[in-house]
């Protein structure tokens, strides 16, 4: 076994250089360090966790103060796709569940990508509460629970996602764990985690996995030293990294390919140090920011960007680094509708490819409670579009999305009505000006008045133009 130790001091990264990009996160928001140090600010604070999505966007929670209630918005999974400038609600506690949802990771999927979340009991007796680490699906929004752990002053710590497997922190009052496991949730056995001794004070406090899952991180703290060990998976060889300082603690770690990043907190987040595998015996290097630091798949792009931060020195003993605050991309989230719990959909057979994009589209607005993106669909076409037939005259004047928020806020719940239309089979109808129009209704929610039959329809046109929803009324 191989043993590294890092010097008392990391020197500050001028001209840092790496193999992944870096997000940091902070009171102050969330900031990207690009793989040759350059730093750009993503996010306003203040947030307590962000990773990115695998495909370019970001998810995060917002910090939660001194107290997290089960009500408490922190307990959000917020989400910002690539290039969409706003953030919608992913994961949302059930009402009145007394869970709370604590995000770690995210891992590509062929289809999209999943979030590992661990969601803790708050409501039940303390010899019954149950953790459980978690897996959700996006865009299909399955959910599947992955491991469980109870017990009074039982839980998790981070997890983390790498090639075929996921790592996990278990701790409790008879000691901790790391432990490895397959995306569908069974033990893996391939070298034995890492396992805390009670008995000589000594414990697990987090792990993570390298991007192919070659390689676990993980951290031991026994009294006299912190070390952070690094395992290969598959030939049982061993680093270890002795962490020199002074009183900071380590908090979580990362891993790229090539480097182990790992985290340093004294009353708050100092600036993280980053060790280069390929040159173990070298001191680590500071990042340029304070702020709970992970590595990104690939370089985010939000659709709008924060002031950067001031490069700060390096925190001495007495003093911890500081940003300063960025000046735009709000963390404000949407309103809650009544979309926001109801699943999408699945996708249709036999519809044209640029109606089905945009039923989806659609459908993704509107459970998303993005009232500006169900506008802009709304009104890109060159066709007028259809939001209502009441004849009064301020409702006739108000943009789609105007209209339907305005209507959400008095409890009509037109995104939730929206969604059950776009699920019914589709029908098309033959328009001499418009050509093939594919319509949405549910005949059980329609009427029939004077013999004419009245219906709430979703209508789109063969050149894939929404064109309308709209209830006829009496």
């Amino acid at each position: 076994m191989a043993t590294t130790t890092a010097a008392t001091t990391a020197s500050t990264a001028s001209g840092l250089q790496l193999d992944q990009p870096v997000l940091v996160t902070s009171i102050d928001g969330v900031f990207q360090i690009g793989t040759d140090g350059t730093i750009t600010g993503l996010l306003d604070g203040p947030v307590s966790v962000a990773v990115d999505d695998a495909r370019g966007g970001l998810l995060y929670q917002l910090e939660s103060g001194r107290s997290r209630e089960p009500d408490d918005r922190s307990t959000i999974v917020w989400w910002i796709p690539k290039g969409a400038g706003g953030a919608q609600e992913l994961l949302v506690p059930a009402p009145s569940s007394g869970h709370l949802l604590t995000l770690h990771d995210t891992y590509a999927t062929p289809s999209g990508f999943a979030v590992l979340y661990t969601r803790h009991e708050t409501t039940q007796p303390v010899d019954e509460m149950v953790d459980s680490l978690r897996r959700f699906n996006v865009p299909d929004r399955q959910v599947t629970e992955l491991y469980s752990q109870g017990a009074i002053g039982q839980g998790f710590g981070d997890a983390s996602a790498g090639g075929a497997l996921i790592s996990g922190t278990w701790y409790g009052e008879v000691g901790s764990e790391c432990f490895l496991l397959e995306l569908d949730g069974r033990r893996v056995d391939l070298v034995q985690p890492a396992a805390g001794d009670p008995a000589a004070d000594e414990y697990v406090g987090g792990c993570a996995l390298s991007p192919k899952g070659t390689r676990l991180a993980f951290v031991t703290t026994p009294p006299e030293r912190v070390t952070v060990s690094l395992r290969h998976l598959e030939t049982g060889e061993q680093t270890e990294f002795e962490i020199l300082e002074g009183d900071a603690r380590v908090g979580a770690i990362d891993l790229s390919d090539r480097t182990l990043l790992v985290n340093l907190e004294r009353e708050g987040p100092l600036s993280a140090i980053v060790f280069d595998l390929d040159a173990p015996d070298v001191s680590p290097r500071r990042l340029p920011i304070a702020g709970v630091a992970r590595f990104t798949s690939q370089p985010l792009d939000i659709g709008r960007q924060a002031a950067s931060p001031t490069t700060s020195p390096a925190p001495t003993s007495s003093t911890t680094t500081s940003t300063s605050a960025p000046t735009s991309a709000p963390t404000t989230p949407p309103a809650r509708c009544s979309a926001a719990d109801v699943p999408i959909p699945p996708a249709q057979d036999h519809l044209p490819g640029p109606v089905a994009d945009l039923r989806a589209e659609i459908l993704l607005a509107a459970t998303a409670c993005d009232f500006d993106r169900l506008n802009e669909l709304a009104v890109a076409g060159d066709i007028p579009f259809i939001h209502t037939d009441v004849l009064v005259e301020e409702y006739q004047n108000m943009a789609p999305g105007e209209f339907w928020r305005n209507g959400e806020t008095r409890g009509v719940e037109f995104l939730a009505g929206l969604v059950h239309d776009l699920s019914q089979p589709v029908e098309m109808a033959e328009d001499d000006r418009l050509g093939v129009l594919y319509e949405w209704r549910d005949p059980a929610l329609c009427h029939v008045l004077d013999d004419m039959q009245l219906c709430r329809w979703v209508v789109i046109t063969e050149a894939a133009d929404w064109i309308a929803f709209y209830s006829e009324t009496p």
